[in-house]
């Protein structure tokens, strides 16, 4: 079963991503992860530790504290 809050964050993650000019392949690979599960964080159907999240944070240049300033204002009630 799919969690809200990461079919929020995949979607947020990878629009960091294409904001750059890189891959999932080369995010993967800063990561020490397969693509694949990149790829499935990405779509928000696989959850993601805190520690990667902040590595991905540092990766994309993107703050935590904004997604979940996102997240709270999007959540469902």
């Amino acid at each position: 079963m799919k969690n809200d809050y990461y079919e929020k964050l995949g979607p947020y993650i990878k629009m960091q991503r294409e904001k750059t000019t890189m891959t999932q392949l080369d995010v993967a690979e800063m990561l020490s992860v397969d693509r694949t599960t990149y790829t499935h964080w990405e779509k928000g159907d696989r959850s993601i530790s805190v520690m990667q999240l902040y590595k991905l944070s540092k990766i994309l240049n993107f703050s935590i504290d904004a997604f979940h300033d996102y997240y709270n204002m999007t959540k469902k009630v």
